[in-house]
């Protein structure tokens, strides 16, 4: 009766192992979870407001550095935003326009239809030659665009660009207010 006993006691022993190996070699053979998909997010960092003198305004990060392109002498506003922690940039443009509404701006393009500043304005996504969102309004012929350049995976500039977008307002140059009709002496 022990010869039988024993038998058994091995059969279970290498039943309970081979189970164990089996369970284990399972687990390394399934993939790792997989993490999070990086998720766009709303960072509440700290804005500011920037004023420019052509006329309109926006809250951006205070921790974006910025060049004002005061070189350029050419557009009304040239000013690129750029991040110490995040590849790509964001440039504001005020430039003067021969496109007679947004629909010949963003004519050969997807877009869709949003507002900036108050007004009509089109967001175009252009995937080359390199990765762009823009944001564009034309008013008196004058084309005012937001344009990040974001970088792969990466949806810093993108929710920058909406924060950009959503605060723009138009102001009156040097505290200005216009007259629809022409004053004639």
């Amino acid at each position: 009766m022990k010869k039988p006993l024993l038998i058994r006691i091995v059969i279970v022993i290498f039943l309970v192992g081979g189970i164990g190996a089996y369970i284990l070699w399972k687990q390394q053979q399934q993939p790792a979870p997989a993490a999070p998909a990086q998720i766009q997010t709303q960072t509440q960092e700290e804005t500011t407001l920037w004023e420019d003198q052509a006329g309109f305004s926006f809250q951006y990060p205070k921790v974006l550095s910025f060049d004002k392109h005061d070189e350029d002498q050419k557009n009304y506003a040239h000013i690129e935003f750029t991040s110490a922690t995040h590849s790509g940039r964001l440039i504001v443009w005020v430039k003067d326009t021969t496109y007679s509404n947004l629909d010949a701006w963003a004519a050969n393009t997807s877009s869709i239809d949003t507002t900036l500043g108050g007004l009509p304005a089109k967001k175009i996504i252009v995937s080359t030659p390199s990765r762009k969102i823009i944001v564009g309004t034309i008013s008196d012929q004058i084309l005012f665009t937001i344009e990040a350049e974001p970088a792969e995976g990466d949806f810093y500039w993108t929710t920058v660009s909406d924060t950009i977008a959503s605060s723009f307002a138009f102001v009156p140059i040097n505290g200005a207010s216009y007259d629809e009709e022409e004053v004639v002496e």
